[in-house]
């Protein structure tokens, strides 16, 4: 993940992003106002995560030109062996989701509920369950304008994801280090 500030304590197995902080979970990517990741001295290993005032989940749809979309206020995640497998948005979320059946898309499913419940397994999501308080309305694709795809706030950060050390820094940096060794 990136953000502008990091704080960790390994006494407390917490590290806090503040400030922009984004984080990847497989393909997909979460944000918010504040992101922890708490993790378990024991087992050395992330137990839970909670992203703190306008939790954002989104993806790329695999098949698609559109992002899968879950927004709420704050996210409480799971993680089993360092692979989230539970997430909780609760109060005001939204969604937006490609539905398909055998690599055809079924619609999209646009929605408001008081949370939303999922599951995944291998860094993809298996469930989506809305609950309380649930508006939910599947379109098929030509009936949905464009410009209702995107939920308010939604920001695709792809290019931020770090595939290896030297995306940590800017290029700039980088070279710099590189001068100076």
């Amino acid at each position: 993940g990136k953000c502008d500030s990091i704080h960790s304590s390994t006494k407390l197995a917490l590290t806090k992003l503040i400030g922009r902080p984004v984080i990847f979970n497989g393909k997909n990517q979460l944000t918010g106002d504040i992101i922890h990741i708490i993790g378990d001295n024991k087992t050395e290993k992330i137990d839970s995560l909670k992203i703190l005032n306008n939790a954002f989940i989104a993806s790329k749809d695999t098949l698609g030109l559109g992002y899968n979309q879950l927004k709420g206020v704050n996210l409480y995640g799971k993680f089993v062996d360092n692979k989230l497998s539970e997430v909780d948005l609760i109060k005001n979320t939204e969604k937006i989701y490609y539905s398909y059946d055998k690599n055809v898309l079924q619609g999209i499913d646009v929605g408001k509920s008081s949370s939303i419940k999922m599951k995944l397994k291998d860094n993809k999501i298996r469930t989506i369950r809305s609950i309380s308080n649930t508006e939910s309305m599947t379109y098929p694709e030509t009936e949905l304008p464009e410009n209702a795809r995107k939920l308010r706030g939604f920001i695709w950060r792809g290019d931020e994801m770090i595939l290896s050390k030297d995306d940590i820094f800017p290029p700039e940096e980088n070279e710099l280090h590189d001068k100076i060794i």
